[in-house]
């Protein structure tokens, strides 16, 4: 599994590599997405189960750095 996703991650640089800076922000926004909806459907829903108390926490301070590392670079 993991060497099919490098490869497809390989793949998807080499081919849009050319692509304009609006249309590479839509993918990403896709991506974005796609990465969202799985850790709602399968991993949340797990570590609701273990620890209520601080996944909500965990997952707001996640978003915050993951907003905070994307606008320093």
């Amino acid at each position: 599994m993991t060497a099919s996703t490098s490869g497809a991650a390989l793949v998807g640089n080499l081919l849009l590599a050319d692509l304009p800076v609006a249309a590479l922000g839509l993918v990403r926004c896709f991506t974005a997405g796609a990465v969202t909806a799985s850790l709602a459907i399968e991993v949340l829903p797990k570590a609701f189960k273990k620890v209520e108390e601080t996944t909500g926490i965990a997952v707001a301070l996640g978003v915050v750095v993951a907003v905070g590392l994307n606008q320093l670079g």
